[in-house]
């Protein structure tokens, strides 16, 4: 049952660990940001201006990294980031900077590789799993605006491929064989 699947206490559950990793995450940020502004008043108009222009470059980079190294790596590598700026600061303790070299190390891993990252999983009211899991999806690539899937039909998987937007179905196409006889 669809409805079993997307309301059960394991999706809720994993919603709100979704939800309160964001929450402390964005919170943390915004602790260290409202820091930085607020030790030094006379220079937060440049400290504003440069986080500004920062958070521009960082969505301007993030459409050639979802496309080159897919969303979730790209979430990884914008974490690993934040670290690397973190040991600036964390210098003078020295547990702190091993626990950041640390946390470094195991970022790079599925930054550079992928490992530990799996695809995320599309919403089971979409359907698309079911091709997944059956072996009928020929083609899958990211792009910055969403995912691109490419499935043989079911019943004609010679003949029609179905295109999936998001796990999405969007629009079926035929194999086209170079006649135009059918079309006559």
């Amino acid at each position: 049952n669809i409805a079993d699947k997307t309301t059960g206490v394991k999706e809720i559950a994993e919603l709100v660990f979704v939800a309160v990793l964001l929450t402390v995450s964005f919170f943390a940020v915004g602790l260290v940001l409202s820091t930085i502004l607020s030790r030094d008043p006379e220079k937060a108009q440049k400290l504003y201006a440069a986080d500004l222009l920062g958070a521009a470059l960082g969505c301007t980079l993030a459409v050639p990294f979802i496309w080159t190294l897919t969303p979730p790596r790209t979430v990884v590598l914008s974490g690993l980031i934040i670290a690397l700026g973190g040991l600036r600061l964390a210098r003078g303790t020295k547990w702190l900077f091993g626990a950041g070299v640390a946390a470094i190390a195991v970022l790079l891993v599925p930054v550079a590789t992928g490992l530990g990252l799996r695809d995320p999983v599309v919403a089971a009211s979409k359907s698309f799993e079911d091709y997944r899991n059956g072996k009928l999806v020929m083609y899958s690539k990211w792009s910055p605006v969403f995912r691109i899937d490419v499935a043989k039909h079911p019943l004609y998987p010679n003949d029609v491929f179905l295109v999936f937007h998001d796990g999405q179905p969007g629009s079926g196409i035929r194999r086209f064989d170079g006649s135009f006889e059918r079309f006559q």
